[in-house]
């Protein structure tokens, strides 16, 4: 059947649906169209022009930047062929600042503005722009305080900037609407019609039966336990004599609710993860402070904005300094209040930068659009800074926990094993906040889940369907961290039998090169093209230098060889491990992580039964630990090149959290399918997610939720 054959029964499979296939996509670009205009009408207006008082005050000529940000780095601006200037800031407070020159511009210049609290402050923020050919000044907005130095860097270091501060200033709003809202919702039309089309070909229902009357009873048990566990809140603050906490009644409920799961949903295992990942992620989401909770959030809540437009991403003065609210000062119910009254009216003030989207850097920043969709509905919806930075966390949770839970129903044995890695308060905690490993992980189940499942059937076909899931996982997942690649070699162990024709495996290697070599060309493309060379991580300090350290490898393999045998070692220790299990980043530990890590040697060798001879056997265990080994070392490899400083005998920059993309397939070809688990099911899932539930509840609490007052 050729090209035209294959479109002629498409249509006729889409024409045969009649009416019905066309009320969802509809009703979906009724849908989209009306979040397009409320985020013209809801989301903040685009400042045109800061004005700054005429009394500010000039800052004195540029300083020795040896007494000054001692402990600074480049944020956002390129400083090759630039300069950085530095000045001392005055004993007042301060809310806009303009940076202007002499004589209007030969060529556009990119600037940026970074300004401290103090010399040693490393959390202070930054803002950037480009001012345009031909003009002579630009302000910008800061947080309203007294800041003790300043920090400008300029592309063109032949410019000397003079820099004015004031607390007063005027705004001009600009007039129109942007269109950016439209194409936005453009693009979720074509998608999504794009999908449905696929779904209605391969023979999927087009319609949807909803049991009203269970729907209804199962919101009503959920808002019933939402009320119960307020009430429990407000008698637990007037025991205890302290305010009403909205993070304690969150917990509260959340706790509740996974009870009436375990009760409700006992011996599924994959409603049980749903159920709980769902609950306990969502809680935390909204449990944990506002800005840098896990590594790099602003910096992936960066991206994440980007990637809420369509076009370059208009930003207001919260959204820069998403990351200035310090941890304690949030948890204090004092200062808490007007901190986040400061960050909702510092963004209800308006747009007053714009970030530029890189549209090739969409496949590396695949696992931030759904973080991008949420602020996107956010903004539609008019919630204010507060509500829009934790309403964006909740896109993370709701992929995780359905990725997840579609590969958990789809696995015949070894669901606790995922369930149980999934699970881990670590792994949870990174998929309720900003970032993008939460997406590498659930992928990369889901595919080796797929994969498995073909080992376990040797002589069935491999279905176009299963193989387009299995391999399509993959290559999502290898979209924020192609250094993973390798694990896609064990896709070539999947043996000619499970296809028709010799032809045909031969195109499904051809396939599976082709996703590799994509996968791994945008990883070493940005290097290839890079005007600056070989660049390493700025935040390994100024004694990183990535060429210089290859040179170093090939100089002395075997001195690196020992270097990397002995952080082997460390890193696969317990002690560094427990980084993995109950670890939440700035949060510092919370519950002992040895509960959880028993719980999961025991699982992975009781969750067996006879079919996984199929996928233990020597030479499958051979294959998949290999891949997982030589990915791991890879991936110190390049934290070596990149992170570490030259000729270093250690390995810095690799968190234990890097190993939780290889953790399943690792854990899954382990055991042994001799071992017979007679313990009565349902007894042996409660245990299971029981336990799971308490340790994630637990750290919950010593990490953030008791800390609030």
């Amino acid at each position: 059947m050729n090209i035209r054959d294959n479109l002629m029964l498409a249509a006729g499979k889409v024409k045969a649906r009649g009416k019905r296939a066309m009320i969802v996509p509809l009703i979906f670009i009724l849908l989209t169209s009306l979040l397009a205009v409320l985020n013209v009408i809801n989301a903040p207006s685009v400042i045109d022009k800061i004005i700054i008082s005429e009394n500010s005050n000039r800052l004195s000529e540029p300083l020795d930047p040896s007494e000054y940000m001692e402990a600074d780095v480049t944020f956002l601006l390129d400083r090759d062929g630039g300069s950085s200037l530095y000045y001392a800031g005055i004993d007042q407070k301060v809310s806009c600042v303009e940076v202007s020159f002499n004589a209007p511009l030969e060529k556009d210049t990119d600037i940026q503005l970074v300004y401290r609290l103090s010399k040693k402050d490393v959390a202070g923020g930054a803002t950037d722009t480009v001012l345009k050919k031909g003009e002579r000044a630009l302000t910008f907005l800061v947080p309203e305080r007294v800041y003790e130095q300043y920090r400008v860097d300029i592309s063109d270091e032949t410019l000397t900037p003079v820099l004015s501060v004031s607390d007063e200033y005027s705004i001009v709003y600009r007039e129109g609407i942007t269109y950016d809202a439209f194409l936005f919702a453009l693009i979720l039309d074509l998608v999504f019609i794009v999908g449905w089309l696929l779904w209605i070909v391969a023979g999927n229902k087009c319609s949807v039966r909803l049991d009203i009357k269970r729907v209804c009873r199962n919101v009503g048990v959920v808002l019933a336990a939402i009320a119960v566990s307020a009430g429990a809140e407000w008698i637990i603050s007037r025991i205890i004599g302290a305010d009403f906490i909205v993070f304690r009644w969150a917990f509260i409920a959340a706790a509740l609710l996974v009870v009436l799961a375990l009760i409700k949903f006992r011996g599924n295992a994959e409603k049980l993860f749903l159920a709980i990942s769902l609950t306990v992620g969502l809680m935390m989401a909204i449990v944990f402070p506002i800005g840098q909770v896990t590594w790099d959030e602003v910096v992936h809540h960066f991206y994440a904005v980007k990637q809420s437009y369509f076009g370059d991403a208009y930003v207001t003065m919260a959204e820069r300094n998403a990351g200035s609210i310090a941890q304690e000062d949030y948890f204090d119910s004092d200062t808490r209040k007007p901190l986040v009254d400061e960050k909702n009216a510092e963004y209800a003030l308006g747009y007053d930068n714009m970030w530029h989207k890189n549209y090739l850097r969409s496949y590396i920043n695949v696992g931030h659009m759904p973080s991008g969709l949420f602020l996107y509905i956010g903004r539609a919806m008019g919630l204010p800074f507060s509500l829009l930075f934790i309403f964006g966390r909740f896109a993370n949770v709701l992929v995780y926990a359905l990725i997840v839970y579609f590969a958990i129903r789809k696995l015949k044995t070894g669901k606790y094993i995922l369930a149980v890695i999934a699970l881990m308060p670590t792994a949870l905690f990174l998929a309720s906040n900003y970032g993008y490993d939460y997406w590498v992980t659930a992928f990369m189940m889901l595919g080796f889940v797929y994969y498995f499942d073909e080992l376990r059937r040797p002589q069935e076909r491999l279905q176009l369907k299963n193989l387009l899931i299995m391999v399509g996982s993959f290559v999502l997942a290898l979209g924020p961290k192609p250094i993973y690649f390798p694990l896609l070699c064990i896709l070539y162990f999947i043996g000619k039998q499970k296809f028709e024709t010799q032809r045909l495996h031969r195109l499904y290697i051809v396939f599976v090169t082709l996703a590799m070599l994509f996968a791994v060309m945008s990883f070493v493309l940005p290097y290839l093209l890079s005007t600056g060379g070989l660049e390493g991580d700025v935040r390994g300090g100024g004694d990183v230098n990535t060429a210089e350290q290859i040179k170093y490898i090939l100089a002395h393999p075997l001195e690196y060889a020992q270097t990397l045998w002995e952080f082997t070692k460390l890193y696969f220790s317990f002690s560094y491990l427990s980084g993995t299990i109950t670890f939440f980043a700035y949060l510092d530990f919370g519950f002992s992580a040895t509960i959880p890590f028993v719980l999961l040697f025991l699982v992975v060798f009781t969750d067996r039964d006879e079919i996984d001879r199929l996928n233990t056997g020597i030479r499958v265990k051979s294959y998949v630990t290999l891949a997982c080994l030589f990915t791991m070392i890879l991936v110190f490899t390049c934290l070596y090149i990149t992170y570490t400083p030259l000729g270093l005998k250690e390995i810095n920059g690799v968190q234990p959290r890097y190993i939780l993309p290889v953790a399943f397939p690792f854990l899954m070809v382990l055991g042994s399918s001799r071992i017979r688990n007679t313990m009565n099911k349902i007894l042996y899932s409660e245990l299971v997610f029981g336990i799971m539930s308490f340790v994630l509840m637990c750290t919950v609490w010593y990490a953030c939720v008791g800390r609030y007052t």
